[in-house]
């Protein structure tokens, strides 16, 4: 057989899915290819080769599968946003709650006593209240566009089909106007209402989650899929439900969503969060519904929750809900969580499942569980006692999980 060099081309089986990427082997290599999908033979195209792996695109479809779709989006194949949208809802949910089950095996090396069903987006199309746009270079002119497959060029963009209506007519309409040419990037959110704010300045606006209205800056982070994002809470209240008079630590808190929405029976709540936007209103909606004791703290995760653990009532129960960034814990924050005695449940919250997985293996000692009753290794302070996964962004190859950790003390 003729060597194998980037830009050959090659016949393969496909009989996996991972982050949107088809997944087979050749020549005993295993074999990425973007656009294949379980059970298709395709002939695809190297793009990069190495000793242990290869990538790949498909260039035609030998045998399609079943569950393959025309993706509605002309750019699709182009932009980096979206990996599902030529397969089927019911197959991309089920490959995802697979990404999650396999990071837990793969990386984390530990297992849940529950892994729960994958809960669907009620929508799949038309559903983010928040995207962002880049300038640059466009066919030898200066414009607006999404990042294409290879993350450094910019296509143009006249419609994104998973950002909402409102979205898509300020991009549409505004975005190209004068008072944001000197810009490189802009991001546009909106609420319920089809208000629309921009980060080129600092906006307070509302947004309704489980009948309530939250304060949300322009430029802080907010959940992007709000149906979605309620399940979740409901979700975590359940988890907690039988608990009364506990102390909850929201941290990573945002403007305060699960600090509010999960500790409407807490004694106490103290939220943590460093970004001075989101601080804005993670004040403002602790004012308006809080009811009983909280505690704001604007430090870093890190500087602050090991002290405010030290102090309070050390015999309630006490719950830690993490919701960090996308590159996950800290050592730091690991090590926190490890040496504390007092927290009963720890909620993790995670849009990056290698990342949940890693961390679960550190915080559990970086040793197997064991599912059941079967004995687990001594020196653990916690038990994975569920995992529960959450497509919050249809049609993209993330997928966000909360996993469900009790003290065994």
């Amino acid at each position: 057989m003729a060597s194998l060099n980037t830009g050959s081309e090659i016949e393969l089986n496909i009989d996996g899915l991972t982050y949107g990427d088809g997944v087979g082997r050749f020549e005993g290599r295993v074999c990425f290819v973007r656009g294949a999908l379980p059970g298709e033979r395709v002939k695809a195209r190297v793009t990069v080769l190495r000793k242990q792996f290869i990538r790949a695109g498909a260039v035609s479809i030998l045998k399609p599968s079943p569950s393959r779709e025309d993706a509605p989006c002309i750019y699709y194949g182009e932009c980096g946003g979206c990996q599902y949208q030529h397969v089927s809802y019911a197959e991309e949910l089920q490959w995802k709650e697979e990404q999650v089950k396999e990071n837990l095996r793969r990386i984390g090396n530990v297992w849940p006593e529950c892994l729960e069903p994958i809960v669907p987006s009620p929508e799949i199309y038309g559903y983010r209240n928040s995207i962002t746009v880049a300038q640059g270079e466009l066919e030898g002119r200066r414009g607006w566009g999404f990042y294409a497959l290879d993350n450094t060029s910019i296509i143009p963009v006249e419609k994104c089909l998973i950002a909402r209506a409102e979205l898509n007519q300020f991009l549409h309409e505004r975005v190209g106007a004068k008072e944001f040419q000197h810009l490189t990037a802009l991001t546009v959110k909106c609420n319920e209402k089809g208000d629309v704010v921009d980060d080129s300045s600092e906006v307070l606006f509302r947004v309704r989650v489980l009948e309530r209205d939250f304060w949300a800056s322009s430029r802080g982070f907010f959940q992007i899929n709000i149906p979605v994002v309620e399940r979740l809470i409901e979700k975590i209240r359940s988890w907690i439900s039988s608990l009364e008079n506990f102390e909850l630590f929201d941290v990573y808190a945002g403007v305060g969503l699960f600090g509010v929405l999960c500790g409407e029976k807490a004694k106490a709540v103290y939220a943590l969060e460093s970004h001075p936007s989101s601080v804005q209103g993670l004040r403002k909606n602790f004012q308006s519904f809080r009811k009983g004791f909280y505690q704001i703290s604007t430090g870093t995760a890190e500087s602050r929750l090991g002290k405010l653990l030290e102090k309070g009532n050390k015999g309630a129960h006490r719950v830690v809900i993490l919701d960090p960034p996308r590159e996950g814990l800290s050592k730091g924050m690991i090590e926190i969580l490890k040496r504390d005695k007092t927290i009963s449940h720890l909620i993790y919250i995670s849009c990056e499942p290698s990342r949940l997985a890693r961390d679960l293996n550190l915080i559990c000692g970086g040793r197997e569980i064991i599912a059941g009753n079967a004995a687990r290794p001594p020196g653990r302070s916690y038990r994975l006692v569920s995992v529960a996964p959450f497509d919050m962004f249809p049609r993209t190859k993330h997928v966000e999980a909360a996993a469900l950790l009790i003290s065994k003390s």
